[in-house]
């Protein structure tokens, strides 16, 4: 990655924590049920919900925050 590379990256990432918006795309989770192991497959009381975001946008919601 060359200087201009690493100037955008920073002036995006600037932007984002001034204005304390992340893009939409980092903003959407995926949520994935996780079996806990015990009780019936069957029953979506077993389960409980794990939300995947990308790591990036963990880091940047994390300082804004």
């Amino acid at each position: 990655m060359g200087t201009s590379t690493h100037q955008t990256i920073a002036e995006f990432l600037n932007k984002s924590a001034i204005e304390q918006l992340a893009p939409q795309a980092w903003r959407d989770s995926k949520v994935i049920p996780l079996y806990k192991g015990e009780g019936d497959l069957y029953d979506c009381n077993n389960y409980r919900s794990i939300a995947v975001s990308p790591p990036f946008a963990k880091l940047l919601m994390s300082i804004m925050n």
